[in-house]
């Protein structure tokens, strides 16, 4: 201090920490000097906060974000693994650990000049699976659907194909893979499943079915239908290991016809075979016997004629016999016939109408006798007809419904 007149002399000045030490000097006009005392000082570092902070806690689950910043009382420079940020800035990060930092700017005045804190962002877990409606395996040719519960963007794909999410999956039998791929794999731990689905071969049930029945006589008209058949494969009808339309519609001859219904399927449907038997049974002809045109045993007084006449109902099937006493007085192939026979004296025969079988029809008989004698009958309540015989030009006198006594 030069010259100074002051009584008190005022000197002030900022300084950074450290170790100081003071003492004055000062001279008159004479150039008279002097000294005061030495005093020694330490300035120390200022101990506020310069911390790295966040407003959640590590660790977070992507995509949660956070925010980063600092209660640095002077300048400072904040950053994340080593690149600048601002402060108080929002950090939205893929998975990952993140090393953040911040670095007083004045070291020498301040203690707490350097911190640094990691942050961590978790894996996200969410699902991302193949998902189906339906229980696998399946029969074709039930469908089902195909999904994914995956929570973002990904790619679904059937046998490395791309296919749309629940997507109506109409298949043929067969094992198919079924797969999804999260697009995102660094956030989320779930990025991939893949499953299986088989479609198994459906089961033919083919049936087959006769009308009337599967057991019937001849002459009787018979329907065979198969039916159950898939319309995706071809069934075929067999009669007797010959093909045939289906429905089939005949009238079939005495016998057992053998009736197959199949198909050998195809990759979807297993083969199938029905069978069954048609049994043609014989049978029984109708066959009557007429006695001058009735139906009946008869009593006549002789001299008188006997007109016995006989049919069948077969057609042109068979042969139609007359016997008088055993021996054949007629024989017809068509549906009638007939004999006439003149008695003078008492007698007593018989007449039977004889059908003999064949293959569609059973034999078939009937017999009536005849009375030719000279004592007349009591008769009561007849009733008289004159009349032409069937198919012959001798006339007739018929004596019918009478009561005998």
């Amino acid at each position: 201090m030069n010259n100074i007149t002051a009584i008190i002399y005022n000197y002030s000045l900022i300084l950074g920490a450290g170790g100081y030490y003071w003492e004055s000097y000062a001279n008159d006009s004479t150039n008279q000097w002097n000294n005061s005392d030495q005093w020694e000082f330490t300035i120390s570092q200022n101990t506020s906060n310069c911390q790295v902070l966040f407003n959640e806690t590590s660790p977070l689950t992507h995509p949660d974000g956070f925010l980063v910043y600092t209660d640095c009382t002077t300048a400072y420079t904040l950053y994340r693994n080593g690149t600048e940020i601002a402060n108080n800035s929002e950090q939205d990060l893929i998975a990952g650990t993140y090393n953040f930092s911040v670095l007083r700017t004045d070291q020498s005045n301040y203690s707490n000049t350097y911190d640094e804190e990691n942050f961590v962002i978790n894996q996200n877990s969410g699902n991302c699976q193949v998902l189906f409606n339906e229980t696998s395996p399946n029969v074709y040719p039930n469908g089902f659907r195909s999904y994914t519960d995956c929570t973002t963007t990904y790619t679904l794909r059937r046998n490395g194909t791309t296919i749309s999410n629940n997507s109506e999956q109409d298949l043929t039998v067969g094992v198919y893979n079924f797969s999804v791929q999260r697009t995102d794999n660094e956030n989320y731990s779930n990025i991939y499943d893949e499953e299986n689905f088989e479609i198994t071969i459906a089961t033919t049930a083919l049936s087959l079915g006769a009308s009337p029945s599967w057991n019937e006589d001849y002459g009787t008209e018979t329907t065979v239908t198969g039916s159950n058949c898939p319309a995706q494969i071809t069934c075929n009808l067999y009669r007797d290991d010959v093909g045939v339309s289906n429905p089939e519609t005949e009238t079939l001859g005495v016998g057992t016809h053998t009736y197959i219904y199949n198909t050998s399927g195809n990759e979807n449907y297993t083969s199938d075979s029905e069978t069954n038997n048609l049994i043609i049974s014989q049978a029984s002809p109708s066959v009557t016997l007429y006695l001058n045109g009735t139906q009946n045993n008869r009593s006549y007084l002789v001299p008188n004629a006997v007109n016995a006449s006989a049919r069948k109902n077969t057609g042109s099937e068979g042969t139609l016999e007359l016997l008088l006493n055993g021996s054949v007085v007629n024989t017809t192939t068509g549906d009638y016939g007939e004999n006439i026979t003149s008695y003078a004296s008492e007698d007593y025969i018989n007449y039977t109408a004889r059908f003999n079988a064949t293959v569609n029809y059973s034999a078939q008989s009937v017999t009536y006798f005849a009375n030719m004698t000279t004592t007349p009958p009591v008769v009561t309540n007849c009733i008289l007809d004159v009349g032409w015989l069937e198919e012959s030009e001798t006339p007739y006198v018929l004596i019918g419904e009478c009561e005998y006594g």
